[in-house]
């Protein structure tokens, strides 16, 4: 006969209860090793109590997660925003920023007038304080007894024949005649040639749009032997020989109407000389520079010559000294001139060649050399014409120097110390 299932689980629990005792009495005293684990409930004694629940100190609920005992994370439950919220916040920041770069144009004006303390475009408004009932200026004309006889002081400015009336004079402004005169703007090559090329574009379009409308007559077509096929057509054909003939005529006709117009504006001799002084005094009127250097030997008669013509055509003044130990050439002029005369000096005429002939012939030039001693500017010219004078000892030299300033002979010092460098 086979047992019931609650006979079965008695059984069991009792055989259970009979090993826990064994294992309380023997391990009684002895701390338990390991973890503690405690009998499931299905397995207890229905009788027996449960055990007290350990509390651990350092356990916080509030800290558990989801699975503690804590409060768990809460759902979360969908918010509608309401419709044209965000529509109208877009709205407001563009009101802001419009006011903003409003604010910021009126800030930039003000500065540009001088009127920014003027204006107050932080938002606030300072109210000006109301304007007094007697000026400052009109105070010792009035007096302090304004408020308390107002009657009479009206009466006062109301007559025509008080030095202070209420009428507001307006004096006739006087204009005085005032000479304008034009700025001359100097352009560059460059910008000369860009503004020609647009004057010449826009006559060109003035003349087509008259030609459109009727008010002139369409140019002649300019033919040439390069497209006289494209222009002429049959008639090219049929007689080629004549029509090349007429297309050469025409050809030369146009380089003798250039060439005639280009001779009718060249200037004369006499202009081309008239227009280079002018030029050179317009230089000179600018201000006068000078430059000076010393020459070892200037016995060459071909270089003395280029130094006189040089300084002549461009209006240079100054002295050439000659003495047997060195020269001294000092030059003064516009700056212009002084340029080219320095670049002359300097550079074009070969110090180291000899004369072909005369007594200087057989001399050693390979050691000629040119320095430049001194370059500065001047309030005026020291001499009237470009000399050549000879001074054989210091005190002609001296002389020669000194007779229209001491500035040379300073020079001559000059020179001497780079000769001994």
């Amino acid at each position: 006969m086979s047992k019931r299932p609650a006979d079965v689980a008695a059984a069991a629990r009792a055989k259970l209860a009979q090993k826990r005792a064994k294992l309380d009495a023997a391990t009684q005293d002895a701390p338990s090793p390991g973890l503690r684990v405690e009998l499931h409930p299905a397995l207890r004694e229905p009788g027996k109590a449960e055990p007290a629940e350990r509390v651990n100190p350092y356990f916080d609920p509030t800290l558990a997660g989801h699975g503690g005992r804590g409060r768990g994370r809460g759902r979360r439950a969908f918010q509608f925003n309401d419709r044209g919220k965000f529509v109208e916040l877009a709205e407001r920041k563009r009101e802001e920023e419009r006011a903003r770069q409003l604010r910021a144009r009126i800030s930039v004006g003000a500065r540009k007038a001088g009127i920014e303390d003027d204006l107050n475009l932080s938002g606030r408004q300072l109210q000006p304080p109301p304007p007094p009932d007697v000026e400052w200026w009109d105070k010792p004309l009035v007096g302090e007894a304004y408020p308390k006889h107002k009657d009479e002081l009206d009466r006062i400015l109301g007559d025509a024949g008080t030095a202070v009336t209420r009428a507001v004079q307006h004096p006739v402004p006087i204009f005085d005649e005032i000479e304008v005169v034009p700025v001359v703007v100097k352009y560059t090559r460059t910008e000369q040639k860009k503004l020609r090329r647009q004057e010449r574009a826009a006559n060109m379009k003035d003349k087509q749009d008259k030609q459109r409308l009727g008010l002139m007559e369409p140019d002649a077509p300019k033919v040439k032997l390069s497209n006289m096929m494209r222009v002429v057509g049959d008639a090219a054909v049929q007689d080629p020989t004549k029509v090349e003939k007429a297309i050469l005529a025409q050809v030369k006709e146009r380089r003798d109407t250039h060439e005639r117009n280009n001779a009718e504006r060249a200037l004369s001799h006499e202009e081309k000389q008239a227009k280079a002084r002018q030029q050179l005094e317009e230089d000179a009127a600018r201000g006068i520079r000078c430059c000076a250097w010393r020459v070892d030997n200037m016995a060459n008669g071909y270089h003395r010559r280029r130094l006189e013509d040089n300084a002549n055509q461009c209006a240079i003044t100054g002295v050439v000294l000659l003495n047997p130990r060195f020269n001294l050439v000092y030059a003064e002029g516009g700056a212009k001139a002084i340029k080219f005369y320095k670049h002359l000096v300097e550079s074009r005429i070969t110090w180291t060649e000899a004369p072909r002939a005369g007594t200087h012939a057989d001399d050693d030039f390979s050691r000629n050399r040119c320095t430049c001693v001194w370059e500065g500017d001047l309030p005026g010219r020291l001499y009237r014409n470009f000399i050549f004078k000879k001074a054989e000892t210091e005190a002609e030299v001296r002389e020669a120097l000194s007779k229209y300033d001491a500035s040379p002979y300073s020079l001559w010092q000059a020179a001497k110390r780079a000769g001994d460098e």
